[in-house]
């Protein structure tokens, strides 16, 4: 998903971790909610206090493990970071066109036009 929203020159990077971050609160909420109703339907089915405890724990437990899954992707610089260390990613290469010269203001200045180059392989 967060390769996807990279990709797409339509979203900007700053929107992003604010994406991850919704969909990391709603998984921390499916959990939650999970955890409650399991309780509650065991609590209701007359299972013994020592069985509804150890329940409790082990589901404390694993919601401890789940909790903010994408916690890795939740800034530009730990996306930058993950997908760096990913065998499938591809960093782009800038490639610089040329080179002219921009009055702006009297002031003249030379910019560099360029564009990002991602190699792709294609293996069938």
């Amino acid at each position: 998903m967060v390769a996807s929203l990279r990709s797409s020159s339509a979203v900007p990077y700053s929107v992003i971790p604010q994406i991850v971050d919704s969909f990391d609160s709603m998984i921390g909420l499916t959990i939650n909610s999970v955890q409650a109703e399991t309780k509650n339907i065991l609590s209701e089915s007359g299972v013994s206090g020592d069985v509804l405890a150890t329940v409790k724990c082990a589901l404390q437990r694993q919601s401890d493990t789940l909790s903010h899954p994408l916690d890795m992707l939740s800034t530009k610089y730990k996306q930058d970071q993950y997908f760096d260390k990913h065998p499938l990613a591809v960093k782009p290469e800038t490639v610089i066109l040329g080179h002219r010269y921009e009055t702006k203001n009297s002031v003249t200045r030379t910019v560099y036009d360029s564009y990002q180059y991602v190699s792709i392989s294609y293996t069938s």
